[in-house]
Formats: C-alpha cells, structure tokens, sequence
C-alpha cells in the first residue's frame, strides 16, 4: 500500500479546526491542523489503512536498523465508542530536498462541491470530510508513526460564529421592553463611522 495515496476521512466532528488559517501558536511558520471525532463503527476503514501502514513502516524500519521493535505513535485515540483522528501538516516551509520555500493552502468546498466564501470561518462542532495523505516518519529517539496530513475538506454542517450567536439567543423568550428598529440600528452604524 501506497502512504502517498489520497484518502477520504468518514464524516466526522470538527474539534479547533485551523483548516483556512494556520495555527502559530506552537510553530511560526503556521500549521494547518484540526481533530475529527469519527463514532468507532464509521472509524473502522480509517483504522485499518493506518495500523496496516503503520506495521509496514515499523517491520521496514527494525530491519533497516536492525533492531526488533520501535515505538509506534497512532495518530488517533479511541473513548467510549468514539475515535478521535489527528490531522495536520505544515502551512509553509522550506523542501529539504529541493530548498525551494513553500506554502500550502487547504481547499474547502461545501456539500455542493463549491468553495466556501473566504470570510467564511469553520468553528469546531461542525460536520466534516477531510481528504488526506499518510505521510511516513521515523526517527531514533521516538520510534515510527503516521501522520495525517489534509489536503483538502468538504464542509457537511457549518458551524461559526454567527451559528453560536444564534444559539445563545435562543436561551431568551420574547418579552415586553425595548426594541430596536431598523432606523435605530442604521443610525448607530453612521454615528460610529467617524470613528474608524
């Protein structure tokens, strides 16, 4: 089996996607990363490609360094019933081969294949479909692992920001008091345009 083969994540929950801005927060040169909460009985494919690729990587590594075992890291942990999967690669960078610098933007479409507006923000809850490659790594000190890195993501429920306000007014009934009208909302905004 090929790691350099796209492969289609199963629909799962978005947790702290940074999927159209990278994360710096531990990496100035940005990453792209996002955890997927997949239920264990839609997991099992996904599971499957990454251990068999996982044992190929580990039985080729002992026998390049001649040792018998290496620790191997999963990118992915399981709790009561769900799985959750790791995903994440690098925003820019320089090749090691090549020296050329580089930088990777993920595509995100909607349901309908169509790209999803630029100001558009994906917040965790929402539903999801990542593309992906496995990428090998190995190294002395931490052993063998996978990592999952995104290419690209189909956007199935979106939630953002203006989702959560919705949410939050919910918790309110109607009631008797003030009101805002359209012409209160419109001289609000003209009162504040001096100031920007």
């Amino acid at each position: 089996m090929s790691t350099n083969d796209l492969k289609v994540s199963a629909i799962g929950e978005a947790v702290y996607p940074h999927l159209q801005v990278p994360d710096t927060k531990f990496n100035s040169e940005g990453e792209y990363n996002c955890q997927l909460k997949v239920s264990i009985e839609e997991a099992t494919d996904m599971i499957a490609d990454i251990e068999n690729a996982t044992n190929e990587l580990h039985d080729r590594i002992c026998k390049e360094k001649n040792k018998k075992t290496l620790k191997k890291h999963m990118p992915y942990t399981t709790e009561e019933g769900i799985v959750t999967f790791k995903f994440k690669v690098k925003a820019s960078g320089k090749n090691n081969k090549t020296q050329e610098v580089f930088h990777r933007r993920i595509a995100v479409i909607d349901s309908d294949k169509k790209p999803l507006n630029e100001e558009t923000r994906i917040w965790s809850g929402s539903t999801l479909k990542i593309a992906y490659m496995m990428r090998e790594w190995a190294t002395d000190a931490q052993g063998i692992g996978i990592q999952l890195q995104p290419k690209a993501v189909q956007v199935i429920n979106l939630v953002t920001s203006d989702t959560n306000k919705s949410s939050l007014t919910d918790l309110f009934e109607k009631t008797e008091g003030f009101s805002q009208t359209d012409d209160d909302e419109q001289d609000f905004i003209d009162s504040v345009k001096g100031d920007f």
